[in-house]
């Protein structure tokens, strides 16, 4: 809550784009801290991913050329694993780097804090995840077998079914996704950003961290049974979407890992099966009761 201290350990774990991520801190290094922004996961589940948390030491890791460079972080390859490196200054304006090593192999990272050049001791308390890192990691564990992220909003129906809503921001994605939860036809998960998995022979979607107009977001899962890409308008009414233009249309809302040659090849696979299973509609809709009726009655019909 605000205002009191966050609680340290030795061991996070916390949803991360929907994959569920342990961080340790291997000999205690560290003490961790969770995000505000993140969901901890109070449970025993086995995590899908592990990250330990250690003290860089300089000539630990031998850098190639970047492949990718977003802001401040830079992001290499070597031998099939990434390197995801950002090298910043602290709230208390000690130099920091952030050097995070993706073995997909073993289903395990290491996140290296320290200075990459100098030696100079990391602090002993760390914010899990450092900031910044968060979407750049989910991202890359989702493309890594796991599934995809999209810029949309997401709704629990009544009856448990997924809706996914995507759109180009002021497309209304939060208009139509409260417009559910005010008329008490559906559950919030989320209106930024929905990661969505598959599980066996169907789709489910997943509210993750961030969230869109200040909206708390829900760590929810929910069977995934239409895709909408939506647009305001004075009249509500639906287009059938083929499969090619299905995936042409969510594409510019998928985050994809433009880093990772085996990492893109599987989002668009991906991206291709989901418009093939679940089908996708072109919505325009008005911003009252109206809109859910309508939509109701198509996924029905």
């Amino acid at each position: 809550m605000h205002g009191q201290p966050a609680a340290v350990a030795a061991c996070i774990r916390m949803l991360l784009g929907g994959v569920l991520v342990e961080f340790d801190s291997p000999g205690g290094s560290f003490g961790l801290v969770a995000a505000p922004i993140h969901h901890k996961i109070r449970n025993e589940i086995h995590p899908e991913f592990t990250i330990h948390v250690l003290p860089y030491q300089p000539g630990t890791i031998a850098f190639n050329d970047p492949v990718f460079r977003l802001n401040n972080w830079e992001i290499s390859s070597s031998e099939g694993t990434t390197f995801i490196y950002n090298r910043n200054v602290n709230q208390v304006d000690i130099e920091r780097s952030i050097i995070l090593e993706i073995d997909p192999q073993q289903g395990i990272g290491k996140l290296y804090i320290g200075d990459r050049e100098n030696s100079r001791p990391a602090e002993n308390q760390i914010e899990i995840p450092p900031l910044g890192l968060d979407e750049i990691l989910a991202v890359h564990l989702l493309s890594m077998g796991r599934g995809l992220m999209f810029h949309a909003s997401g709704i629990s129906t009544q009856g448990n079914r997924g809706l996914l809503f995507a759109g180009y921001s002021g497309a209304g994605k939060s208009t139509i996704a409260n417009l559910w939860v005010e008329c008490s036809q559906g559950a919030f998960l989320g209106d930024e950003r929905i990661a969505v998995r598959r599980r066996g022979d169907f789709y489910t979607m997943q509210g993750t961290a961030w969230h869109g107009k200040g909206r708390t977001t829900v760590p929810g899962e929910v069977p995934l049974t239409s895709l909408f890409i939506i647009q305001h308008s004075t009249a509500n009414w639906s287009r059938r979407l083929s499969i090619q233009e299905a995936s042409s249309h969510l594409l510019p809302h998928a985050f994809l890992p433009n880093w990772n040659e085996k990492g893109m090849a599987f989002s668009l696979r991906f991206l291709e099966d989901l418009c093939t299973s679940v089908p996708c509609y072109e919505l325009g809709f008005t911003p009252n009761q109206d809109a859910v009726d309508y939509v109701k009655w198509l996924i029905s019909s």
